[in-house]
């Protein structure tokens, strides 16, 4: 099972930073490593990630902007595969899953990102998002609008 690190980005967070863990949490993947950058917040945003103890870690930085606690998150990160949360957003159930069935299915891929899957056979619609890639397989069209190739 390959290790996936999952970074999520806080800056006075504490209210909504549970909700957001949880939901990785309960994304059910064991080899899942979970990096709360705390982006030098005023708030208990540090306690809260702390709470959970493993597999969540906490790393501290000062107030630089989340595209800054992203890339530390980065640079502490221990997994083959980097995945994103805001603190204020949620998993739904399955979302990791679904991605790495992409994965698995099409080994050439290297960035999976915003995966939609539409049940309905031939569906068919153009994006105005650039970098879309559209993917039909097995009657299923997944939309990871930011599926790079090798």
């Amino acid at each position: 099972m390959e290790k996936i690190s999952t970074i999520i980005p806080a800056y006075n967070s504490s209210e909504t930073l549970e909700a957001a863990i949880g939901s990785v949490i309960e994304q059910g993947h064991g080899a899942m490593e979970i990096l709360v950058v705390d982006d030098g917040s005023l708030d208990a945003t540090a306690a809260v990630a702390e709470s959970f103890g493993p597999p969540v870690r906490c790393v501290r930085q000062g107030n630089r902007g989340a595209a800054a606690a992203r890339n530390r998150g980065i640079q502490e990160a221990t997994g083959k595969w980097i995945a994103f949360l805001d603190a204020d957003d949620v998993w739904l159930p399955g979302k990791i899953s679904r991605q790495l069935d992409l994965v698995v299915r099409n080994p050439d891929l290297q960035w999976v990102s915003g995966l939609l899957v539409f049940r309905q056979k031939g569906l068919a619609r153009e994006s105005a998002r650039p970098g879309r890639a559209e993917l039909l397989r097995d009657g299923l069209l997944e939309d990871s609008w930011a599926a790079l190739m090798r």
